[in-house]
Parts: structure tokens; C-alpha cells; sequence
């Protein structure tokens, strides 16, 4: 019984092999084509990602603190008071709408205007873009 047993070992064991070196060359070779792609790709996402990022901010993200602000105060702070104003404690509840206010992507502080020329009746939030400069094409706002 003990020599199939140490048969059956024997034959297992020349069933089990590793990689050859070949096959571990084409394994790393791959990889590398696809991480070179990734990479190369990986630049204009980037860009497009903050574009996406900005436009949620203006459009969605702004629009809690500044309506919790009209509700406690009666209106959307001022163009002179301008987001900081989102900063401060509120009557009733005695907290702020916002904890911190942080600057855009490319490290340019938002723009808010109230009454917004934009948006008649409401306020306008945008991004000066990458450009630092507004009112030109790579600005995102919370209009159409």
C-alpha cells in the first residue's frame, strides 16, 4: 500500500510546474502595455474629471448651505458678503451652513453674485476655470 501511495505522490508532483520564464516576460509585458495606456489616458481625464467636479459644486452642492442661509435669513447673502457669509452661524440654529469654504480645482477662489445676471431672481456660482480669468469660455456656472 505504501508504494502506491508514494507512486501517486510522485506522479502529482511532476504534474504540479511554475511559469516559465517565457510565459512570466509575456505576464509582465502586458501589464506594462496597459498601464502604459492607462497612464497616457489618465492626463485628459484628469482635466475632465475637475470640470465634472466644478459643475456638481455650482450646480448641486452649493445649493443646501445657501437655501439653509435664505431660510434663516430671508435671502441668499449678498454679492458684498459673498460665500464667506455661509461660514458664519445662523439665527435658531446657531451653526453654519458650511465649515470651511475651499477654492476650485486650479486653486481659484469661487464667484458668487446676488442677484445673479445669470439667474433673475436667484444667485449666479461659478468657476473662473483653469484660466483664472471670467467670463471666458472655460468658465463653469450654475446657469444654462
Amino acid at each position: 500500500m505504501q508504494s502506491n501511495s508514494s507512486t501517486f505522490q510522485t506522479t502529482k508532483a511532476k504534474k504540479i510546474r511554475g511559469f516559465t520564464l517565457i510565459e512570466m516576460l509575456i505576464v509582465v509585458g502586458l501589464i506594462a502595455a496597459i498601464m502604459s495606456i492607462v497612464v497616457v489616458n489618465f492626463g485628459g481625464t484628469s482635466e475632465q474629471a475637475k470640470f465634472q467636479l466644478v459643475e456638481t459644486f455650482v450646480n448641486n452642492s452649493m445649493a443646501v448651505p445657501l437655501e439653509a442661509y435664505k431660510s434663516a435669513k430671508g435671502n441668499y447673502p449678498t454679492t458684498e458678503q459673498g460665500l464667506t457669509a455661509l461660514t458664519q452661524p445662523l439665527p435658531r440654529t446657531n451653526q453654519a451652513p458650511l465649515k470651511n469654504l475651499n477654492d476650485d480645482p486650479w486653486g481659484h477662489a469661487y464667484q458668487y453674485a446676488f442677484p445673479g445676471k445669470n439667474n433673475i431672481g436667484s444667485y449666479d456660482l461659478w468657476s473662473i476655470g483653469p484660466d483664472g480669468v471670467t467670463g471666458t469660455a472655460d468658465d463653469v456656472g450654475n446657469w444654462q
